[in-house]
Protein backbone atom coordinates (compact mmCIF):
# COMPACT_ATOMS: atom_id res chain seq x y z
CA UNK A 1 0.00 0.00 0.00
CA UNK A 2 1.10 3.36 -0.59
CA UNK A 3 1.04 6.79 1.23
CA UNK A 4 -2.05 7.79 -0.87
CA UNK A 5 -4.09 4.92 -0.66
CA UNK A 6 -3.14 4.51 2.88
CA UNK A 7 -4.67 8.20 3.55
CA UNK A 8 -7.73 7.17 1.78
CA UNK A 9 -8.41 4.31 3.69
CA UNK A 10 -7.67 6.22 7.33
CA UNK A 11 -9.45 9.43 8.31
CA UNK A 12 -7.10 10.50 10.67
CA UNK A 13 -3.40 10.43 8.61
CA UNK A 14 -1.33 11.94 9.17
CA UNK A 15 -2.32 12.65 12.41
CA UNK A 16 -3.75 9.30 14.16
CA UNK A 17 -3.69 9.07 18.19
CA UNK A 18 -0.22 7.45 19.20
CA UNK A 19 -1.60 5.55 21.61
CA UNK A 20 -1.00 2.40 19.59
CA UNK A 21 2.63 1.75 19.54
CA UNK A 22 1.69 -1.01 17.15
CA UNK A 23 2.05 0.01 14.11
CA UNK A 24 1.56 -2.33 10.83
CA UNK A 25 3.93 -2.27 7.88
CA UNK A 26 1.74 -0.14 5.79
CA UNK A 27 1.19 2.48 8.79
CA UNK A 28 4.72 2.52 9.85
CA UNK A 29 5.60 2.93 5.66
CA UNK A 30 3.41 5.46 5.34
CA UNK A 31 4.33 7.42 7.97
CA UNK A 32 8.41 6.79 7.25
CA UNK A 33 7.48 8.11 3.52
CA UNK A 34 5.77 11.02 4.59
CA UNK A 35 9.06 12.03 6.85
CA UNK A 36 11.27 11.27 3.81
CA UNK A 37 9.06 13.48 1.55
CA UNK A 38 8.61 16.26 3.91
CA UNK A 39 12.84 16.24 4.63
CA UNK A 40 13.31 16.18 0.92
CA UNK A 41 10.92 19.06 0.22
CA UNK A 42 12.61 21.12 2.57
CA UNK A 43 16.30 19.94 1.29
CA UNK A 44 15.37 20.72 -2.11
CA UNK A 45 13.01 24.26 -1.67
CA UNK A 46 14.47 25.66 1.76
CA UNK A 47 17.90 24.39 1.05
CA UNK A 48 18.19 23.12 4.23
CA UNK A 49 20.73 20.42 5.70
CA UNK A 50 19.73 18.29 8.40
CA UNK A 51 23.01 20.43 9.96
CA UNK A 52 20.83 23.58 9.54
CA UNK A 53 17.69 22.04 10.89
CA UNK A 54 19.32 20.65 14.15
CA UNK A 55 20.79 24.55 14.63
CA UNK A 56 17.43 25.97 14.32
CA UNK A 57 15.74 23.44 16.89
CA UNK A 58 18.70 23.82 19.49
CA UNK A 59 18.18 27.68 18.90
CA UNK A 60 14.39 27.25 19.22
CA UNK A 61 14.33 25.11 21.89
CA UNK A 62 17.20 27.50 24.08
CA UNK A 63 14.57 30.59 23.24
CA UNK A 64 12.20 28.16 25.03
CA UNK A 65 13.87 27.60 27.84
CA UNK A 66 14.49 31.38 28.26
CA UNK A 67 11.12 32.22 27.75
CA UNK A 68 10.29 29.60 30.39
CA UNK A 69 13.10 30.55 33.08
CA UNK A 70 11.64 34.30 32.28
CA UNK A 71 8.02 33.94 32.74
CA UNK A 72 9.42 31.64 36.41
CA UNK A 73 11.32 34.51 37.64
CA UNK A 74 8.09 37.05 37.24
CA UNK A 75 5.99 34.84 38.55
CA UNK A 76 8.28 34.20 42.06
CA UNK A 77 8.71 37.59 41.77
CA UNK A 78 4.59 38.17 42.79
CA UNK A 79 3.43 37.91 46.15
CA UNK A 80 1.81 34.24 47.54
CA UNK A 81 -1.91 33.57 47.02
CA UNK A 82 -3.55 34.94 50.29
CA UNK A 83 -0.67 37.13 51.12
CA UNK A 84 -0.15 41.28 50.68
CA UNK A 85 3.31 41.60 48.91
Amino acid sequence: MDIFNYDKMHDEFPHEPTGDQWFDEAQFESYRKLGAHSLEYLREEHELTLEKLFEKAEKMHRFEVHKVHDEEKELSKKAPFGTKG
